[in-house]
Order: structure tokens, then C-alpha cells, then sequence
């Protein structure tokens, strides 16, 4: 360990820049001379780092979907509710019986949809 010590500081002193990115083999500092080349000081070897674009394109495309699905189910839950007061109120000032039973039965729907939602 020692000795990798003593190559780290002389790349140091070449005018190498340390980064925080470890090499993969042995886990030993990745080191950028001045051309942008990437070496590790303990293996002694040139590292290439391949940027994997697909899978952060990925991850952001599933993000987007999460949030859209979010705004969803948040204007569904707001429509729902906005018809439950809206049915309850219809409901207040029914008298017929058949039509307090339709009004009791969407609201009972209702709140079953709002169930699953909470759930998801």
C-alpha cells in the first residue's frame, strides 16, 4: 500500500488531478493528466469510463411517469370528492325513495373508487 502511496503523490506532483471516481479492479483513485487520459496509479493502467446515457434516459422517461400518474390520481381524487359533496347535497334535499336509493348507491361506488385510489 505503501508504494501506491508514493505513485499517487508522484502523479500528483506530474500535475495529475485525483477524482472521485475509484478504479475498478482495486478500488485505488482514478487519476486525469492534462490530456484528459485516466489512469490508476495502482494497477498502472488506462481507465476508460463508459456513461450508460440509456439508463438515465430511462430512469427520467419513468420519473415523467410516476409524476403523471401522481397528477392523475390526485385530479381523479379531487373529482371524486367534488362529486361526492355534489351527491350528498342532491341527496339532502331528495324526498323520492328510488331516487335517494341511485343517489346512496353512486355514493356508496364512490367511495369504493376512493378507497382504491388511496390504496395505489
Amino acid at each position: 500500500m505503501k508504494e501506491d502511496t508514493k505513485k499517487m503523490a508522484e502523479l500528483l506532483r506530474l500535475g495529475y488531478t485525483m477524482l472521485n471516481e475509484a478504479c475498478p479492479e482495486c478500488n485505488t483513485p482514478i487519476f486525469r493528466n492534462k490530456n484528459g487520459e485516466l489512469v490508476c496509479a495502482s494497477c498502472n493502467r488506462k481507465i476508460i469510463i463508459v456513461e450508460n446515457k440509456d439508463s438515465e434516459k430511462k430512469l427520467k422517461e419513468e420519473q415523467s411517469v410516476l409524476v403523471n400518474q401522481n397528477k392523475l390520481l390526485n385530479d381523479t381524487y379531487n373529482v371524486l370528492k367534488k362529486k361526492i359533496t355534489w351527491i350528498l347535497e342532491k341527496l339532502d334535499q331528495e324526498d323520492q325513495l328510488l331516487k335517494i336509493r341511485e343517489y346512496v348507491n353512486l355514493l356508496k361506488d364512490l367511495y369504493e373508487l376512493l378507497k382504491i385510489i388511496n390504496v395505489i
